[in-house]
């Protein structure tokens, strides 16, 4: 239980801007209700917070943006994103986030999905199977590895496969079924953010290290060459034909998804010698790789970073991700915010601390 004695900064519901980052932090842990029915909805949200407080050991079990109206906020929730009113909600305290510097907060609430408060049935709804795959990502994401490396591709490897598999599985729900996007609760926050990151500052964008971070090099150099995207991404998908990567060889799969988390673009060395080093921490080895390996060559690449979106949307496309060339930034950071938990938004590290709410003043 939390002890409102020991919070800091203790801030009202007055304080909070358009645009601000809410969360929603537990007193006590949640427990089942009868299951009729009636609680089917309830119960499943209560299954969802004791799997993040099981895997990431935090009571952040919500997340929420505060709307443009005093004393509101709009989140996604079962069964649809809403509006809802008071900001305070008992039970809970509130960790409060913002932008750092000057930035205009309320930008963030234009990249919201259409949401109406007459007919919120037409809303967009909860994504039901993705809050339970990254839900149990989290679990996964607890286990060690001897060796970094190998872990950090795994738990890729892991996303991309639960990715694909969550858009299936909610789009043949019925409440999901004939809309175009799903959110889950920190989902729909992180991506907010993210696409006012590509559309408006870089200062919107969320780093959330506990999550693990999915080629945030690779996205913010993507996010600063505007001018030359679509040349790049253009020479990429000539040069993708040029890529012959074998699925079979684990070690190039698994160092190719370490260069998705780590590569700096701008370095100068082959994308040949960037898997030969990726290759040498994982300690794999297989008949295929080196085979593999010698294929892994584009002919016509005018530079490193050509070559590293050429091999990207080689590697995603068998795996069932539909990547886009012309927003790959865009692509990156819809795949990270399916992905990022309110206990991620908790620790997320660009954001200012402004204070917590106790209660309902």
């Amino acid at each position: 239980m939390t002890n409102s004695s020991t919070i800091e900064n203790i801030i009202s519901k007055n304080d909070v801007k358009p645009g601000d980052i809410l969360l929603y932090v537990l007193q006590e842990k949640p427990e089942f209700k009868e299951w009729t029915k009636e609680n089917l909805l309830c119960n499943f949200g209560m299954l969802i917070d004791m799997l993040i407080i099981f895997a990431e050991d935090s009571m952040c079990t919500h997340a929420a943006l505060a709307a443009q109206e005093p004393d509101g906020v709009v989140e996604s929730t079962m069964p649809y994103v809403r509006y809802r009113s008071p900001i305070y909600t008992s039970g809970y305290h509130i960790s409060v986030r913002r932008v750092p510097g000057e930035k205009d907060g309320s930008v963030i609430l234009k990249y919201l999905p259409p949401v109406s408060k007459d007919t919120p049935k037409d809303n967009a709804p909860y994504a039901y199977s993705q809050a339970v795959l990254a839900s149990l990502f989290c679990i996964f994401r607890r286990q060690g590895m001897s060796n970094p490396i190998l872990r950090e591709s795994m738990l890729l490897f892991l996303k991309l496969l639960l990715y694909p598999l969550a858009a299936w599985l909610d789009s043949i729900l019925p409440a999901v079924q004939g809309k175009t996007t799903a959110y889950f609760c920190s989902q729909l926050v992180a991506d907010c953010y993210d696409k006012a990151a590509v559309h408006d500052s870089p200062d919107f964008r969320l780093h959330c290290p506990d999550s693990g971070p999915v080629g945030d090099r690779l996205i913010d150099w993507l996010l600063e060459q505007k001018p030359d995207k679509k040349r790049l991404c253009a020479a990429a998908v000539k040069t993708e034909t040029h890529v012959n990567l074998s699925l079979e060889s684990p070690e190039i799969i698994c160092a190719a998804l370490s260069l998705l988390g780590k590569l700096n673009p701008e370095k100068s060395s082959t994308m040949e010698t960037h898997l030969q080093a990726q290759v040498l921490q994982t300690g794999i080895q297989s008949t295929a790789y080196a085979q593999t390996l010698q294929t892994v060559r584009i002919q016509d690449a005018d530079d490193t970073a050509v070559e590293i979106l050429g091999l990207l949307m080689r590697i995603l496309k068998p795996l069932g991700f539909n990547v886009s060339p012309d927003t790959l930034a865009d692509d990156l950071l819809r795949f990270q915010a399916a992905f990022i938990m309110p206990c991620d938004l908790y620790s997320e590290t660009s954001m200012l601390h402004i204070g917590e709410i106790i209660d309902g003043r």
